[in-house]
């Protein structure tokens, strides 16, 4: 008599805290999304979905204050004009 009790020939399924289809979490909102829907902000490189993007000057940001960063941040050079 064999004294192995296991059943062989079964496969073990593992259960992901996570959906397995959905790798990626957005930044601004919190949801669970697939990694070739997001983006990435130009400014602080955030990940975030397309609900979440914020428009100004033709770009796409996660939030208004990098929009207003990328464009509004300061002058540029030494200032001798």
């Amino acid at each position: 008599m064999c004294s192995y009790r296991g059943r062989v020939g079964r496969r073990r399924f593992f259960r992901y805290n996570v959906d397995p289809m959905t790798d990626e979490t957005c930044a601004v909102c919190g949801e669970a999304k697939f990694s070739f829907a997001m983006k990435t902000c130009p400014m602080c490189k955030k990940r975030y979905c397309e609900r979440c993007e914020f428009r100004m000057g033709g770009n796409v940001f996660c939030s208004r204050s990098c929009g207003e960063m990328f464009f509004f941040s300061g002058e540029d050079g030494d200032g001798d004009e």
